[in-house]
């Protein structure tokens, strides 16, 4: 029997859910003295709103859009493969089961940890992983798991692209995925407003997302600017709507995510001008 659980849970009973939840615990109480004094040096970012940022209202009804986004993409995906890039730190077990009900092979790239807490937690939800495999880097990033993938001539339908929004990492991804999709296959960039601002105010806020994300962001890396610059729809303008020919699906597509087809022959298409590319 399954319980009604919240989305980080939902799939597994309760003593599954709790047991999961235990196993962090640790880590979170050595942790937690860490957290406090990034919140401390980092205050000032608490009564900041990110410009666009939809309220909690508009927030459900974004997700709930992509939902139907994903399942619609996934319909359309229906015995063919999907690369899913940045899995997140808990599997969406609804999102599996309709993968598995449509006959698709996935597969999920991300570190190491977070594929391991994915496989722990489908087995525990009952999964059949015969058609879900894993492609995790120990350290660096996915770009060399993907160049290896690229390298043994794997090729996907459908590729969901919600990994580490930023410049340094994903733009060698960007060029890595486009070669893994085949010809007239969809690319879904999500989070195309995201900010590293908008990651860190969230870090400061919330002590599981610092927990979660603490190792994985260097805010010093990028200028002041570059931190409040929405770094995935800067790739994709220039890159695959200007550059390879890609075109915007309109009616799959939002101001928070774009989805991509990618052209049918081999050669770019007409670059689009400003006006073709969503606000």
């Amino acid at each position: 029997m399954r319980l009604m659980l919240p989305q980080r849970f939902r799939g597994l009973t309760y003593l599954e859910a709790f047991r999961l939840l235990a196993s962090k615990l640790p880590r979170y109480f050595a942790l937690l003295p860490r957290w406090l004094l990034f919140r401390l040096f980092n205050r000032r970012l608490l009564g900041l709103k990110e410009i666009g940022e939809p309220v909690q209202g508009e927030l459900n009804r974004v997700l709930a859009r992509k939902e139907e986004v994903l399942q619609s993409l996934l319909k359309l995906s229906e015995g063919g493969r999907i690369l899913e890039v940045g899995i997140g730190e808990f599997p969406e077990l609804h999102r599996m089961e309709l993968i598995l009900a449509n006959r698709i092979q996935y597969t999920g790239c991300d570190f190491q940890r977070v594929c391991e807490a994915h496989q722990l937690q489908l087995k525990l939800a009952g999964f059949d992983v015969s058609r879900i495999k894993f492609a995790s880097n120990a350290v660096g990033t996915y770009a060399w798991t993907l160049f290896d993938m690229l390298v043994d001539r794997e090729m996907f339908d459908l590729i969901y692209l919600d990994g580490h929004h930023t410049f340094y990492v994903d733009l060698p991804a960007f060029t890595l995925v486009h070669h893994l999709l085949r010809p007239g296959g969809y690319i879904m960039v999500d989070d195309i407003q995201w900010t590293l601002m908008f990651l860190k105010r969230n870090m400061v806020r919330r002590f599981t997302t610092w927990c979660y994300y603490k190792d994985m962001y260097s805010f010093s890396d990028y200028t002041l600017a570059q931190l409040s610059e929405p770094h995935l729809k800067k790739i994709t303008e220039a890159l695959l709507l200007a550059r390879n020919g890609y075109s915007l699906v309109r009616d799959f597509s939002t101001q928070w995510w774009w989805v991509l087809r990618k052209p049918t022959t081999t050669r770019p298409e007409t670059a689009p001008t400003k006006s073709d590319i969503l606000a």
